[in-house]
C-alpha cells in the first residue's frame, strides 16, 4: 500500500496535465459565461443541500444517542433523586 501512496502524486499530476487542464481549456472557449456560471451554481446547490442534509444527520444523531434529554441514564430513566 506504501508504495501506490507514492506514485499516487506523479500519477494525479499527468492525468491533470494530460486530460484535466486540456477539457478545461476547450470547456471554457467552448462554452459560453453564462451557461458556465449556471453549471456553477447548480453544483454550488448541490453541495449546500449535502451540507443541509449531513447536519441533519448529525441532529437525528444527536436525538436517537440522547432520548430523553434530560440527563438520564441509558434506558432513558432520569437518574439521581
Amino acid at each position: 500500500m506504501d508504495g501506490l501512496n507514492r506514485k499516487m502524486p506523479a500519477l494525479n499530476y499527468i492525468i491533470d496535465t494530460a486530460v484535466v487542464k486540456p477539457l478545461a481549456k476547450v470547456y471554457v472557449t467552448v462554452v459560453p459565461g453564462f451557461a458556465r456560471k449556471g453549471v456553477r451554481n447548480a453544483l454550488n446547490n448541490l453541495t449546500m443541500r449535502d451540507a443541509y442534509f449531513a447536519r441533519r444527520e448529525r441532529d437525528v444523531a444527536d436525538v436517537v444517542e440522547t432520548p430523553t434529554g434530560d440527563g438520564g441514564d441509558e434506558d432513558g430513566q432520569p437518574t439521581g433523586g
